[in-house]
């Protein structure tokens, strides 16, 4: 529904625009066409808005799936990894991918899992094993993968956040996240 009603304002949008460009080459009045295209975007701006600032996080226990179409993953293990030195805290985070697709492979669009502490710090993997996490998957087939990550040693009350798509999905209206709670 969120990805519906996005493409529907984008189509509009884009048509009115086209008008609006019509209306110039023909030299007619083009006021109300921007008031229109100024209404329906600001609209569409304060429906995000309310949304965006509604959002929060669904906290799921490891070994749940969190599944974008028919691409799915979740955390199974994170082990503190023996090259902790004294300022820096090293977490190997184990991930299971599956595909529940009905007969093709499927290929995430940019995966992204953070680690987020207390107070919304995000950090990044800094290493993976053998296979990544954007790895293609045919139907029905499931991966374990590992991300390593380095946090400062006083990170606590750390949390995982898995994210897929492109820049574009910033546009669609924010739900609840569902966040992995890690040991």
């Amino acid at each position: 529904m969120r990805t519906l009603l996005l493409l529907l304002t984008g189509l509009i949008l884009v048509g009115l625009a086209l008008r609006l460009l019509i209306n110039l080459v023909r030299h007619r009045p083009i006021g109300r066409l921007f008031g229109l295209i100024g209404l329906l975007g600001a609209s569409y701006g304060a429906l995000w808005l309310i949304f965006f600032l509604r959002q929060g996080y669904r906290p799921v226990a490891l070994g749940t799936d969190v599944c974008f179409d028919d691409w799915c993953a979740t955390v199974t293990q994170v082990t503190r990894l023996p090259g902790s030195s004294n300022d820096r805290l090293t977490l190997a985070v184990q991930v299971l991918v599956s595909n529940h697709g009905r007969g093709r492979a499927q290929t995430p669009s940019y995966p992204r899992l953070h680690i987020l502490d207390q107070r919304g710090q995000a950090w990044a993997a800094v290493g993976t094993g053998p296979i990544p996490l954007a790895t293609r998957l045919q139907a029905h087939e499931s991966k374990a993968i590992r991300l390593v990550y380095k946090l400062p040693l006083g990170a606590h009350n750390l949390t995982a956040l898995l994210e897929e798509g492109p820049w574009l999905t910033h546009l669609l209206l924010p739900e609840d996240q569902p966040i992995f709670v890690l040991p």
